[in-house]
């Protein structure tokens, strides 16, 4: 699928001609490919992700590098989004490009794990994604399906980078991305002869700010200092072309799990709109030691349910306007960013106390005249004081 060549700010070439690429295709035709793309088109900047692919669907070549543990360091994905539609024409989008952190053979099944990086598109609308990606790679799918004897390699080594494809980090090529996503998802729904897409919605959590990106990209993990606050930008955007909506189609619901951090703001971002964006807001508390936890973003989408009878006139069918008694809520994607609070701050803080207890315990020589002895007992109070305050500071459950 080609999209049109939109001038984004943050626009860039996404693959250096010297870079090792290897393409994974991906589907909507399974719930765990369903909650893979969801979270490749959601997650911030830095997040790590992991893709699992069979090995019928591997090029041998590739298997048998893994398997030999010669990965090139150096090697990225672009994540690429296809399927057969009606016409039985394969209709296929890129969406994100990434870092390979590790990958390993288990049994019959390779697992990768990535790091997400840019959003990526097509940036000529005379070429055709996969038309270029068809002269650089080989043994590709010849449809997107479930019919018996439909093979082919879904995640194999380019043998050149994508020339005709751009990388972006703004919001706007998020935006383009999530529409080709939606034109993908209804050829999907058409093809199956369901009623309905997979994904009403899609939502982004923009890239973290300062100090704290960097720690997601660096470590995996979302970290922020003890005693302070963090807040998420999370953009919406609806399937739906209608710009009314009687009821919603969802909602991107929070959840915490750690002792030292709570949501100052409503965990809920719900999706009653074509296109939104809400800020989550969480604080931490001041702590002497660094407390493990994790964070969770749930996609949850709203299904029309049986009403119940309120006033026995008015039923589920016959009401405009569902409550929630009315509808069912499934959750189709579930992701957990581990949640380190406390960094710089606990250290800082023992140290001022055995500081504080090292003061308290040093005495003025009567001769006026500092020496080892006058210092011993303060110093060996402050080193006591600090080591004991600072084994707070190491993990549950490891030494």
């Amino acid at each position: 699928m080609s999209m049109a060549s939109n001038s984004f700010s943050s626009a860039k070439i996404a693959f250096h001609p010297n870079e090792h690429v290897w393409l994974c295709l991906t589907t909507l035709l399974h719930r765990r490919f369903v909650e893979d793309a969801i979270h490749v088109i959601g997650l911030p900047h830095g997040s790590p992700i992991r893709l699992r692919y069979r090995r019928r669907y591997i090029d041998p070549s590739l298997w048998n590098e893994i398997s030999a543990r010669r990965v090139d360091s150096d090697a990225v994905v672009l994540i690429a989004l296809g399927v057969t539609g009606s016409d039985d024409r394969n209709i296929v989008s890129p969406l994100r490009e990434g870092r390979v952190v590790s990958a390993r053979c288990e049994g019959s099944v390779l697992i990768i794990d990535i790091q997400l990086r840019s959003f990526v598109y097509c940036s000529a609308i005379s070429t055709s994604f996969w038309d270029e990606i068809q002269l650089i790679a080989k043994d590709l799918p010849s449809a997107f399906g479930t019919k018996e004897g439909v093979e082919g390699t879904y995640l194999q080594a380019l043998s050149s980078p994508p020339q005709a494809v751009l990388a972006g980090d703004d919001i706007g090529t998020w935006e383009a991305v999530a529409e080709a996503f939606f034109c993908i998802d209804s050829a999907n729904a058409g093809k199956s002869g369901n009623a309905s897409s997979c994904t009403p919605f899609l939502y982004h959590v923009a890239q973290l700010p300062g100090r704290v990106g960097r720690s997601l990209a660096e470590t995996g993990a979302i970290e922020i200092e003890a005693g302070n606050s963090l807040n998420l930008e999370v953009h919406t955007l609806a399937g739906n072309k209608s710009e009314t909506f009687l009821n919603p189609v969802g909602e991107v619901l929070f959840e915490l799990s750690h002792p030292a951090a709570s949501f100052v703001s409503s965990r809920r971002v719900r999706v009653d709109s074509r296109r939104d964006v809400r800020v989550i807001s969480l604080s931490s508390t001041a702590l002497f030691r660094r407390v493990y936890g994790h964070l969770s973003v749930r996609t949850v989408v709203f299904s029309r349910g049986k009403q119940l009878i309120s006033d026995g006139s008015l039923t589920g069918e016959e009401a405009r306007i569902l409550s929630a008694e009315g509808r069912y809520e499934t959750v189709v994607a579930r992701y957990d960013f581990p949640l380190r609070i406390g960094r710089m701050t606990p250290w800082i803080a023992s140290a001022m106390v055995a500081t504080a207890a090292a003061l308290a315990a040093y005495k003025v020589p009567e001769s006026g005249h500092w020496n080892i002895g006058t210092l011993l007992i303060p110093g060996c109070t402050f080193v006591l004081a600090f080591i004991g305050l600072a084994l707070g500071l190491r993990r549950e459950g490891r030494s």
